[in-house]
Parts: C-alpha cells; sequence; structure tokens
C-alpha cells in the first residue's frame, strides 16, 4: 500500500480510506472466487469492490496532489485498475466472459502500482 493508504496523513477521512482501500481489494479477490458458484453475486462483489477502491482515491484526491509526477501517474493508474475491476463486474453480472479479460488487466494495474509506489516510497526515505 502506499504511504496514503497507510496512514500518511491526519484527520477523520483518513481513516475511512485505510478502510476502503483494502476492504474493495478483499471484495474484488472475493468476487471473482464468488463468481465460480454464484455467477451474478460474484459479479456485483467485483463491482463493489472496485468502486470502494475508486471512493477511496475520491477521498484522498487532495494527497494525491502534492505528490510528485511518478506517484500521480501511478495514482492514475491504480484508479484505472479499480475501473475495470468495475467493468468486469458488470460484464460478470451480464453473463459475458470477457470480465475475466478485464479482471486481469485491473490486477496487473493495481499490483504494478502497489510494488511501484511501495518502491518509491523507499527511494525517499533513503
Amino acid at each position: 500500500m502506499t504511504d496514503l493508504q497507510r496512514g500518511g496523513q491526519k484527520g477523520p477521512h483518513k481513516s475511512i480510506s485505510n478502510t476502503l482501500y483494502p476492504a474493495g481489494l478483499i471484495a474484488c479477490a472475493l468476487g471473482a472466487i464468488l463468481h465460480i458458484w454464484l455467477p451474478q453475486v460474484g459479479g456485483w462483489t467485483l463491482f463493489a469492490g472496485g468502486l470502494l477502491i475508486i471512493i477511496s482515491h475520491i477521498v484522498d484526491a487532495r494527497q494525491v496532489s502534492s505528490l510528485g509526477v511518478r506517484a500521480k501517474r501511478l495514482m492514475r493508474m491504480n484508479f484505472l485498475g479499480a475501473a475495470m475491476y468495475m467493468i468486469a463486474g458488470g460484464s460478470a453480472v451480464e453473463g459475458k466472459s470477457m470480465w475475466i479479460l478485464f479482471f486481469v488487466i485491473g490486477t496487473v494495474f493495481v499490483a504494478y502500482t502497489f510494488f511501484a509506489l511501495s518502491h518509491t516510497d523507499k527511494k525517499t526515505e533513503l
């Protein structure tokens, strides 16, 4: 998680963001697994997980504006990954098999930004 998801800033909205982002990631993973047995429930859970991540980004929008160019770009990529989760959830609810493609793209975006931002944080600490 980035410094924004870990608790880098103070305030009541930070505790909301600290809860929403991990809950969204868990909901996305749970939605993909649930799709095996309950396709409709899994699709809606995946959609809700992407929505939670996007809401987390909206809550943290002011703190993102103070980051560097690379970190801002990575946060936008993370936002796009969350949007891919929402598209995957909508596609799964409709019963299309394309949801897997959108889920994989979203997972690649979110995972890359997770590791790249943690590497960026380590570089700035040195």
